[in-house]
């Protein structure tokens, strides 16, 4: 399956799932993942499953905690952005007259420090809530990804290239 077509793929799955395009998911799908507060309790939802078995079901060896991460916050994506813009970027956007950014500047360098998945999924949640829901899930999908990358393969890529000083760049633009 071509690039472009697998993302379309995985992008009609969260429109499904938020009602956006026929044929809807069930509601209790999305239910059940926004209670989930860990990779493990995403694995053990058969919203996870059937996104795996309808999605994943051509990929060869997914990264079934990649795909728990990006399944759980699909969830809480709401609204997708009209820009592909990084969550970041959209975290450092002032808020209405104010010189405060969405996401503190200490919660934002927490959440570039995180080492371990599940806090990290919890954090990011919180972000998106910041967020009213509202993010590209192609570019968040995209970036979660290369967070999972970047954690198994530390030295593999150069700190210019690393999603924290992208994500650095994006919320104090």
């Amino acid at each position: 399956m071509e690039k472009n077509e697998f993302n379309q793929k995985i992008i009609s799955w969260w429109e499904r799932l938020h009602h956006h395009k026929e044929p809807f998911l069930p509601k209790s799908f999305k239910a059940e993942l926004k209670r989930c507060d860990s990779l493990l309790s995403v694995m053990l939802t058969s919203s996870f499953h059937q996104f795996r078995n309808e999605v994943l079901s051509e990929v060869e060896n997914p990264d079934l905690e990649v795909w728990a991460v990006i399944v759980c916050l699909f969830a809480h994506i709401k609204t997708k952005t009209v820009v592909p813009e990084s969550i970041a970027k959209s975290l450092g956007v002032k808020q209405n007259g104010s010189e405060k950014a969405k996401m503190s500047e200490l919660r934002f360098n927490q959440l570039q420090k995180v080492l371990e998945k599940d806090e990290f999924l919890i954090r990011m949640i919180r972000a998106i809530k910041l967020l009213d829901g509202t993010a590209c899930p192609k570019t968040l999908m995209s970036d979660i990804q290369q967070w999972f990358k970047e954690k198994k393969y530390p030295q593999a890529i150069p700190p210019s290239q690393q999603l924290s000083v992208k994500w650095a760049l994006d919320y104090y633009q």
